[in-house]
């Protein structure tokens, strides 16, 4: 399948066909930060050696998750202010706060089709497998992934949510995928005391960016 680059304006398409930025993935200053698990029995190494596959094969990968702190509209808005900015889009998955902070997902149905604003439906196409809790379920477009083997840490307090500066980043069960921007909180009362985490790898966000799943 061929993804819609070509709605994007011309430097959109440059910042893709770079393979490395030379700015940190740390210093980013709009990201998804997402809490990553182990799902079906598969564990995260297998899961990213797999969606790292498929991006060489079909040349993106989906990667579904449930988050009402992320749904497809606010990775898209986020992402085209990124750009905008000439900024790296980016997802960061790290580490749950605690053993079983991120709970192993039993559901491994199959998602078919797609759709960039959940009214006009695509098919997944052949070589990309989306498996999960489909109901309600959203899907990342990556056309990148790299573990980070050397352990780097990212902290929480240094990120607001996106489109509301004032809220801190707060990861709880039901919104543990967060549209953030590099900037601190104006309400300090509400950041997280397990502030310092672990990223565990990066996904490169493409077009269009971020979709829904059936």
């Amino acid at each position: 399948m061929k993804l819609p680059l070509d709605d994007l304006p011309k430097r959109d398409h440059i910042a893709y066909e770079i393979k490395k930025s030379t700015r940190h993935f740390c210093d980013e200053r709009y990201v998804i930060i997402s809490v990553v698990g182990p799902h079906a029995g598969e564990s995260i190494k297998k899961i990213f050696a797999r969606k790292t596959e498929e991006i060489q094969n079909a040349g993106f990968t989906f990667w579904l998750y449930k988050s009402y702190n992320a749904n497809p509209q606010n990775v898209q808005q986020l992402c085209k202010k990124a750009l905008e900015e000439s900024f790296t889009p980016l997802c960061l998955f790290i580490k749950a706060s605690s053993k079983g902070g991120a709970q192993d997902t039993k559901n491994d149905d199959e998602a078919t089709s797609f759709s960039e604003d959940g009214n006009r439906w695509q098919k997944i196409p052949q070589g990309v497998l989306v498996t999960g809790s489909i109901r309600n379920s959203f899907a990342l477009v990556f056309n990148q992934l790299e573990v980070v083997e050397k352990e780097t840490v990212l902290d929480l307090w240094n990120y607001s949510k996106f489109g509301s500066l004032s809220n801190a980043v707060q990861i709880r069960r039901g919104g543990s995928t967060i549209c953030c921007k590099k900037e601190s909180p104006k309400n300090d009362s509400q950041k997280m005391v397990s502030n310092i985490r672990r990223i565990l790898a990066v996904g490169r966000l493409t077009p269009p960016f971020g979709v829904w799943l059936k």
